[in-house]
């Protein structure tokens, strides 16, 4: 009788127990479990948008390029041809003349042509919609 009546423990220690256990240890489970998932869902997405484009090579202009573009162009007004043939790099000079005003908070700041594939791409580099870069 006397070793039943030492192992009760008394009303305020058992609520401090229990309150530990509901308050404390179950929430920190609960957290470590939905971290745990986070981490499973948003780590991919987050790399994805975190890293910059990979963009290809492209044939940037050279002073050349440009000399030779305003050439074509004369040549073109003489001749009244309307046909004007150009090289990668021409072009990209001829492209560097685009200047879009901003529109809808996005600005347009440059754009580059290239061939993947015996296709014709466009890369159009600008800012805006509260992102530092946007590459299409």
């Amino acid at each position: 009788m006397l070793h039943a009546a030492t192992n009760k423990k008394s009303p305020l220690t058992k609520l401090i127990i229990s309150g530990f256990g509901c308050f404390v240890v179950f929430p920190a489970i609960f957290l470590i479990i939905g971290a745990l998932f986070g981490f499973l869902v948003f780590s991919y997405p987050y790399k994805a948008f975190s890293t910059a484009a990979l963009l290809p090579e492209i044939e940037l202009p050279s002073d050349a390029d440009f000399w030779k573009l305003q050439e074509k162009e004369l040549d073109t007004e003489v001749e009244k041809s309307g046909i004007l043939a150009l090289s990668f790099a021409e072009y990209n000079a001829y492209l560097n003349r685009v200047n879009v005003p901003p529109c809808y908070g996005y600005a347009l700041q440059r754009v580059r042509f290239t061939a993947e594939k015996s296709r014709p791409v466009f890369y159009l580099n600008g800012s805006g919609f509260m992102q530092k870069i946007l590459n299409i």
